[in-house]
């Protein structure tokens, strides 16, 4: 077991949004850690709040929604009692965020060109004239790294000349040309045909490992983390209902909701077949329902289920699972 300090530790975060309909609970508790060097995969269905938690990590929750409780610790300072100014001079350089669907992530007004050198001299401590220079030659460098062909001439390009797959490079190269220790990719692969998902995902893979960055990859996709990711946290209702190495999660799931995930994944033969798929859907975060999240959809859910939150339960070798019937060396249920 890696006892390495987490670079990044995540711990019993709760947001919430408050509108008119009523209060929203996000997320409720999230806990997870990133290591240096790893690559963690955090999945779930839409709506289980991984989006949100990829904002929190860099504090860029506003209202209505509003963080209540919890800490996160980068490098062990916990972000939350940073200024805003130091925040700014972490987020981009430090700690990047990649948003799903490229196009909006990008401002239809400037060139790629400008869009990289205006990242890169935000963190640039030299002289203006000496940081724009090198703001150029990073930004072709990047472009060049990402596959973007003849970078020099595409640096005066607008993102709306760009593909889809092009636009997502454009993502990339900006997230990482700071070179920052780690990198949030929130659905990477978003709005992608499966062609240019599998090229963005190998670069984003290659990228990730010539820089040393560590690596947050958020997603839907258990193909994508079973190929590029070494440990996964199976996320549902604004917690972390499961977590290990990647190998054993495709080996050994042990939480329904993590096998019902598998089961939709077609290469994973006969082990996960389509009886582990849960009916229903993730409750609405303004109608939680009590006791386990997950009680309305499980088969195995019991009374104690339905009354009291279960806890964490590590069953061997840092895998962790969340439920009542989790002990040391696996799950039995409605024992």
């Amino acid at each position: 077991m890696n006892n390495e300090k987490p670079i990044l530790n995540v711990e019993d975060l709760t947001v919430q949004f408050c509108t008119k309909k009523g209060t929203a609970k996000v997320l409720n508790g999230l806990s997870f850690s990133l290591r240096q060097g790893e690559k963690l995969g955090l999945v779930g269905e839409s709506g289980v709040g991984k989006s949100v938690a990829a904002w929190a990590c860099l504090k860029i929750i506003k209202p209505p929604g509003e963080i209540v409780s919890g800490k996160i610790e980068y490098k062990g300072e916990n972000l939350f009692e940073k200024s805003e100014n130091e925040l700014i001079s972490l987020r981009g350089n430090e700690i990047s965020l990649t948003v799903p669907r490229a196009h909006s992530q990008l401002n239809p007004l400037l060139t790629i060109g400008r869009q990289l050198m205006n990242a890169y001299i935000a963190h640039s401590d030299l002289p203006r004239r000496e940081a724009k220079k090198q703001a150029y030659e990073a930004s072709i460098n990047i472009l060049d790294k990402v596959g973007i062909p003849d970078p020099k001439n595409r640096m005066n390009a607008y993102p709306n000349e760009l593909s889809g797959g092009m636009a997502q490079r454009v993502v990339i190269a900006l997230a990482l040309i700071n070179k920052p220790t780690v990198l949030i990719a929130d659905d990477p692969t978003g709005g992608l045909d499966v062609t240019i998902q599998a090229q963005i995902i190998e670069l984003l893979n290659k990228m990730v490992e010539e820089m040393g960055t560590t690596a947050l990859i958020i997603t839907h996709h258990l193909g994508l983390v079973a190929q590029h990711c070494d440990h996964v946290a199976i996320m549902y209702a604004g917690q972390i209902v499961e977590s290990c190495d990647t190998e054993t999660l495709f080996a050994s799931a042990q939480h329904p909701y993590s096998k019902s995930m598998l089961s939709s994944v077609r290469d994973t033969g006969d082990q996960w077949g389509p009886e582990f798929i849960l009916p229903g859907r993730p409750p609405n975060p303004m109608e939680l329902p009590g006791g386990c999240y997950l009680n309305p959809r499980c088969p195995h859910a019991t009374e104690l289920c339905r009354s009291k939150e279960p806890p964490y339960v590590d069953i061997g070798g840092g895998h962790i699972v969340k439920c009542h019937f989790a002990k040391e060396g696996g799950v039995e249920y409605g024992k």
